[in-house]
């Protein structure tokens, strides 16, 4: 339980640097919206790295929240701001997961664009992501709901949504890499998002 000591705020640089990670992880992916929607170019783009992509965020963020849900019980003890502070790495994380939801939905609109063939196929595929995440959330959820016998549970349920979520962190880029080595055309893809990400994961790390 958090008390008046867990009120201190965290140092300047903590906030700034954390921001600053939230910022960019919105910023990074804009330009290859942009490329996608001006281009309409899907060619040189993996669906099975999007596809994976989208798999890790949505279970690294379940992961993540599972495991900090305790941290929500700050504000009942501290100020708005200071907790929002505090959860700023567990919002980093979702951001990171919510960037690459619209990119897989663009992605899959001009994929199915005057191809009556693969509509069907491809609504399968969002309905399955849709209804995965949609247990991830339930999952975090109920925590709040059912009593500490629980608890052992919800760890093995994180433990094993984040072993999926590194699996897929590792691997995630294999198929576009396959994928650009094959067709030998890189148009969908955007080199400044690429160029934007690398800082930034920089200074997730640190």
């Amino acid at each position: 339980m958090f008390d008046e000591l867990d009120c201190n705020p965290e140092t300047v640089l903590t906030y700034i640097l954390a921001i600053s990670i939230c910022l960019a992880g919105c910023i990074s992916y804009l330009p290859q919206y942009y490329s996608l929607i001006k281009s309409e170019q899907i060619k040189g783009i993996s669906e099975i790295s999007l596809l994976i992509m989208n798999i890790a965020g949505a279970t690294l963020a379940a992961n993540a929240f599972i495991l900090n849900y305790w941290r929500f019980q700050c504000y009942e003890t501290c100020s708005f701001w200071i907790c929002t502070g505090r959860l700023l790495s567990l919002i980093q994380i979702f951001i990171g997961w919510l960037v690459v939801i619209p990119l897989y939905f663009i992605f899959i609109r001009f994929k199915i664009k005057g191809s009556k063939k693969r509509v069907l196929s491809d609504i399968r595929y969002i309905m399955t992501y849709l209804i995965f995440v949609g247990i991830m959330i339930l999952i975090g959820l109920v925590d709040r709901a059912l009593d500490s016998n629980s608890a052992i549970f919800f760890r093995v349920a994180a433990t094993i949504l984040g072993i999926i979520a590194a699996i897929c962190s590792a691997i995630i880029w294999i198929p576009q890499i396959v994928k650009l080595i094959k067709t030998q055309d890189p148009r969908g893809l955007s080199l400044l998002m690429f160029f934007l990400q690398t800082p930034g994961n920089i200074m997730i790390i640190i």
